[in-house]
């Protein structure tokens, strides 16, 4: 990861958490927000030392949130701006993860922090 602040910005912002959970890792399948899934790392991956900074970050094989909607909330009146608010929220993190996939030129990397 290039620079983890911006992700980290992403899953710690208030609305993300309220929604998604708390971001930092959980007991074994517990998700809360992308941490907890069954196939997070156990140790650092190889080649990376275990006191790396972004160690809970480098562990998670996936990037993924969950919300539940309870079967009550799908079925009210107001359903599709509940539905919409979530993924107002979501859309940031997508974008980050979407950006972390793109190739950047070795120009705008230089002022980047390597990790």
């Amino acid at each position: 990861m290039r620079n983890s602040k911006p992700f980290r910005d992403i899953i710690s912002a208030p609305d993300f958490v309220k929604i998604f959970g708390e971001a930092k890792p959980q007991s074994k399948g517990e998700r809360s927000n992308i941490f907890g899934a069954e196939d997070e790392l156990k140790v650092a991956p190889k080649g990376v030392v275990k006191d790396h900074k972004d160690i809970d970050l480098l562990k998670c094989r996936s990037f993924a949130v969950v919300h539940r909607f309870l079967d009550s909330e799908v079925l009210e009146s107001d359903f599709n701006q509940k539905l919409a608010n979530v993924a107002r929220v979501l859309q940031p993190f997508v974008h980050c993860l979407n950006d972390l996939m793109t190739l950047q030129d070795h120009e705008e990397e230089e002022g980047d922090e390597v990790g």
